[in-house]
């Protein structure tokens, strides 16, 4: 979450939304401040872009030139204040992002009304308190066992709407203590118990986790439960975006990367692996290289 753009299923995307919606407006009215226009007129310019992309969706630079055309005016203060309310309207869901590219590769971006263009997707229909509550929960279903700091990282919320959240669903988490950690972790009540019931595998478990997987981007405090700290550095990049990875039973072992040139893929892992798991991540690199190259 945070400001990190995200797909989210449908039925989950007004939760997020709504849980995040107060910070990321607030970028927008930051900028306001930094240029010369009232309240009454960021209204205007906000209803005129609205009026404009309800007849066809427009790309920004057309919503500039025709909403200068119907302000009448001309200065770069209101092409910043166009600007900005483009944003401040695609945050608050009264604009949607359509690419209209027939590559997937490149973009050409549009804005529509995202009312009129998906009438039955909601996404203000919940209060913010209880989208709040129900993205904390999310997160713990789906990450679990997850710290407090966990969630506020992940989430952008503050420990004490966090805290809230995890009173008022007590009845479904419960605390589990970890091995090595002081730390309090929560789980919901239904995963811990599936968790009790399933029996440790002989054969390692491999699975290849692309650039910046999901997977992995629900912990900050509790990164070790997944990498040992001395490989730390070799998983994540100087700005903290998780690289390709190799993953046995539940911990990254390596890393992966794609050729495109040579139609390859590189691997390495962290440590010395026994000939079985050797084995195993061969098999699944090459499942890999086969479903990248071989249907190109």
């Amino acid at each position: 979450m945070r400001r990190t753009l995200h797909i989210l299923p449908p039925s989950f995307s007004p939760i997020a939304h709504r849980a995040t919606i107060s910070f990321r407006v607030a970028d927008c009215r930051t900028k306001y401040k930094k240029i010369a226009i009232d309240d009454q007129k960021k209204e205007e310019i906000k209803s005129i872009i609205i009026e404009l992309v309800k007849a066809n969706p427009l790309s920004a630079s057309d919503i500039q030139s025709l909403s200068k055309f119907k302000l009448g005016v001309l200065t770069d203060e209101y092409s910043q204040a166009i600007s900005i309310a483009i944003k401040e309207l695609w945050e608050s869901g009264e604009l949607c992002y359509i690419n209209e590219s027939p590559h997937w590769g490149k973009e050409q971006r549009l804005y529509g009304h995202a009312p009129t263009l998906y009438p039955k997707h909601r996404l203000n229909d919940l209060s913010i308190e209880e989208a709040r509550r129900r993205l904390v929960f999310h997160h713990i279903d789906t990450f679990g066992p997850v710290t407090e700091v966990d969630i506020a990282w992940w989430s952008g919320l503050g420990r004490t709407v966090i805290r809230e959240a995890i009173e008022h669903y007590a009845e479904k988490l419960v605390n589990v203590t970890i091995q090595s950690s002081d730390k309090t972790f929560y789980m919901t009540k239904s995963n811990y118990e599936h968790l009790c019931k399933m029996r440790d595998e002989n054969d390692p478990w491999i699975s290849l986790l692309a650039y910046e997987d999901p997977s992995l981007k629900g912990y900050y405090e509790s990164r070790f439960l997944y990498v040992d700290m001395q490989h730390y550095n070799r998983l994540f990049n100087t700005i903290g975006e998780v690289r390709a990875s190799i993953f046995s039973n539940g911990k990254a072992i390596g890393i992966w990367s794609i050729d495109k040139v040579k139609k390859r893929i590189d691997w390495e892992t962290f440590e010395k692996t026994d000939r079985k798991t050797k084995s195993h991540i061969e098999k699944k690199i090459s499942e890999m290289r086969n479903f990248l190259f071989e249907q190109s």
